[in-house]
């Protein structure tokens, strides 16, 4: 994306080059990464792409490979995966680039590896709390309402 809620400080940074304690984002997520044994990076790219290749470029800063997906538009969360078809053969980490967790990679190959999963979504609980009363029908009906009811949602 582009930021849109961080302006002005996005305006000529893209946010995986924000900084957060002296280093861009997406730099402390990819050495989160190398502790993982991860060593091969596909970085999607579309708003400010030159800036982030250019503070990546192939890698070898960090011992790694970095090759880059470019987007004409933005594809959303996992939108460049599609890019991937054929070129990887085992399995991917697929990580927003602005995303700050303290996450063990390392316990989620485990746990995905240990499940035999296909897939594995890691996600946390987000709850939002109506200010106003919720009211439910059927139709016209009125069946009942809820004072300032709280939704949870992952």
């Amino acid at each position: 994306g582009k930021g849109l809620r961080l302006r002005p400080l996005t305006e000529n940074c893209p946010k995986p080059l924000l900084h957060v304690n002296g280093k861009p984002i997406l730099e402390i997520i990819i050495q989160q990464c190398i502790k993982a044994g991860i060593n091969k990076f596909f970085i999607s790219v579309h708003y400010l792409a030159d800036k982030i290749v250019s503070y990546f470029g192939d890698g070898s800063k960090w011992g790694v490979e970095i090759k880059y997906i470019y987007e004409d538009y933005p594809l959303g969360t996992a939108g460049a995966i599609q890019f991937l078809k054929g070129k990887v053969k085992d399995s991917i980490l697929v990580v927003n680039g602005d995303l700050l967790t303290k996450v063990n990679f390392n316990d989620i190959f485990n746990y995905h590896n240990k499940n035999d999963a296909e897939i594995t979504i890691c996600v946390r609980e987000n709850n939002i709390k109506s200010p106003y009363g919720v009211i439910e029908v059927e139709g016209i009906k009125y069946m009942k309402m809820t004072e300032k009811p709280t939704f949870k949602y992952l």
